[in-house]
């Protein structure tokens, strides 16, 4: 007689939610494989892997039992790959060092005893968020509940004998979603000191009729968020840019030659190669804060001012050489 020992597979159960008639957001819920299993690290890896690269929106949580520590290297290299795109929420709200969120934790928790071959705490179950696109979130509660011993006979509470409810912690999440736009109205710009105006609005006040309505400047990231103003705006844009603007010092931009855009009838002041490559570095940072504000993945930044702008080449040809 042949037995043929049945191959075990983890499957996901995926929640679509509809938080407008525009934006969904998919809770994905996983169980990873222990390290009962064979091979469990690799699978657990491959697992991660294949969600993050096929997931075909941004807008999703990973929530469950992951099955791995924070000093399991493998799979923390794989989150680490995604960290700019994948934010681990606990360690947003806490400081890791003074709650490490063991959700299995055998020295205070009977059925982890019990269960476990290494005796080591760890924190296996996580919620995980994509960068989202076109939302913002506000993480209103966080915390490890289900922590309490129940009697192991609940017909006779006088009991003492009491035990845990799961060899696992719960967390309790409560998170709020806001419809975040991106718009072509807004973009952050580097705007010219006040001193310097003049001097380029005799470049451009002939060739650039926008220039009155919106002062030369160099595009770090356009479109931008639509801001109105309120405390989601101040937490999940502004506080984190300016976090991010206090990591620099104060630097000058120096504009050495005046050159165009061919393709598409621009002239624009250009910086020299010290200055661009600093812009550059800004920009790449910023793109790492704001991931869903780079719309031309397949398009390279490159930084100028523009100050003039032509709806056919042969105005742009005698602008150019008069400038």
């Amino acid at each position: 007689t042949t037995v043929t020992k049945q191959k075990i597979t983890k499957e996901l159960i995926i929640a679509r939610f509809g938080l407008n008639t525009k934006a969904t957001i998919d809770l994905i819920n996983l169980h990873l494989h222990s390290d009962l299993s064979r091979n469990a690290s690799e699978k657990r890896c491959q697992t991660l892997e294949n969600l993050f690269k096929k997931m075909k929106t941004s807008n999703y949580m990973l929530i469950g039992d992951f099955n791995f520590g924070d000093n399991n290297l493998k799979e923390q290299n794989i989150l680490a790959l995604y960290e700019n795109k994948v934010h681990d929420l606990w360690k947003d709200v806490y400081n890791f060092d003074q709650n490490p969120g063991y959700t299995f934790d055998p020295s205070t928790n009977l059925c982890a005893h019990i269960t476990s071959q290494s005796q080591t705490n760890r924190r296996l179950d996580r919620y995980l968020i994509h960068t989202l696109d076109k939302l913002s979130y506000s993480i209103e509660h966080l915390s490890m509940i289900g922590i309490e011993k129940i009697p192991i006979d609940p017909l006779n509470i006088d009991n003492n004998q009491r035990i845990n409810q799961s060899d696992h912690y719960a967390l309790q999440l409560i998170i709020n979603f806001r419809t975040r736009s991106i718009s072509h109205r807004s973009g952050l710009v580097i705007l010219p000191t006040l001193n310097t105006w003049s001097i380029i609005h005799s470049y451009s006040k002939e060739f650039y009729p926008s220039d009155d309505l919106w002062p030369s400047h160099i595009n770090l990231l356009w479109p931008f968020f639509d801001l109105i103003d309120c405390q989601a705006d101040q937490e999940d844009i502004l506080l984190r840019l300016r976090l991010l603007l206090s990591q620099y010092s104060s630097f000058s931009i120096k504009i050495n030659k005046i050159d165009s855009f061919i393709e598409n009838n621009i002239i624009y002041m250009k910086m020299n190669d010290e200055s661009t490559k600093y812009v550059k570095q800004l920009h790449e940072q910023l793109i790492k804060l704001f991931p869903q504000c780079l719309k031309n993945k397949r398009s390279s930044y490159n930084p100028h001012m523009t100050i003039g702008q032509f709806d056919n080449e042969q105005k742009f040809n005698e602008a150019k050489s008069s400038l």
